[in-house]
């Protein structure tokens, strides 16, 4: 019988609740990997119920998503609903930031500092769309939480995408310090660094942005123009 979608949240749930009293290592990653199999068979409602825990994850919650970004069938999925949930949410204000946008930022950045080929595979091959992604995320993220997390996930985005050097060319502090009325130009500095390392996809990158000139949020608007 086939699981409906209100029990596989409540056991996803339960799960992590439980997983919490394991002490021993090997014996928690083998009730993590139930998630696993839940994510296969109710990707939506357990990737819902996940992300509902954050944005300060706990350590059974980052085991978690570890486990779910090696499963290769699942990686492209979770990279398309956390796009998917940065690209198309109102991220909220500095005093009311929208606490799903914050939890996906952090999952992200998680996901990218994950040790494994297929994801350093799948970042080169989607890279200018994420990095847009990355460029209209920090075009709503002034200072506060939401510019540390986006900083911070976008530096381990470029380090799984292996463009260290790019990564030395940036302040983390920089960025995670962004006034409200300097977005602009840190996106404007950050898509000059992307054409000057990656000059063949400046393309793709206008074209996976451009969309969103007609985007109600201002930030979207703005880190599309001056991109």
């Amino acid at each position: 019988e086939r699981l409906s979608d209100e029990r596989a949240t409540n056991l996803v749930a339960t799960i992590f609740e439980e997983v919490e009293k394991v002490s021993h290592g090997s014996v928690r990653q083998k009730v993590l990997s139930c998630i696993k199999v839940l994510a296969l068979h109710h990707f939506e409602c357990t990737i819902e119920e996940l992300l509902d825990m954050g944005p300060d994850f706990g350590l059974s919650t980052m085991g978690a998503l570890q486990v779910l970004a090696r499963e290769k069938s699942l990686l492209l999925r979770l990279l398309n609903h956390f796009t998917d949930t940065l690209n198309n949410l109102d991220p909220g204000t500095l005093t009311q930031p929208n606490r799903l946008v914050l939890a996906t930022t952090v999952a992200l950045g998680h996901l990218f500092s994950v040790s494994d080929s297929a994801i350093g595979v799948v970042v080169k091959k989607y890279f200018p769309q994420l990095f847009g992604t990355f460029l209209l995320r920090i075009g709503t993220s002034p200072q506060g939480l939401h510019a540390q997390q986006a900083a911070a996930a976008f530096m381990n985005f470029l380090h799984a995408s292996q463009n260290d050097s790019m990564a030395l060319a940036l302040e983390g502090n920089r960025l995670s310090q962004v006034e409200p009325d300097q977005c602009d130009e840190v996106v404007a500095e950050l898509a000059a660094l992307f054409c000057r390392h990656h000059p063949s996809k400046r393309e793709p990158l206008l074209t996976f942005i451009l969309p969103f000139l007609e985007r109600p949020v201002v930030g979207h608007r703005v880190a599309t123009a001056t991109t």
